[in-house]
């Protein structure tokens, strides 16, 4: 799980540098996985 969170964040790294934006639903994906993990974290 930890190495497609990785990828997931590099290819929207990757484009950002690229002074690219992510579209809205790729957006709403990073996002939306990174709660879960932050909710993972605190024991929610």
């Amino acid at each position: 799980m930890i190495e497609d969170v990785i990828k997931l964040l590099d290819d929207t790294s990757a484009g950002l540098r690229r002074g690219r934006y992510p579209d809205d639903g790729h957006a709403h994906k990073v996002a939306e996985v990174l709660r879960h993990i932050a909710d993972d974290l605190e024991g929610r």
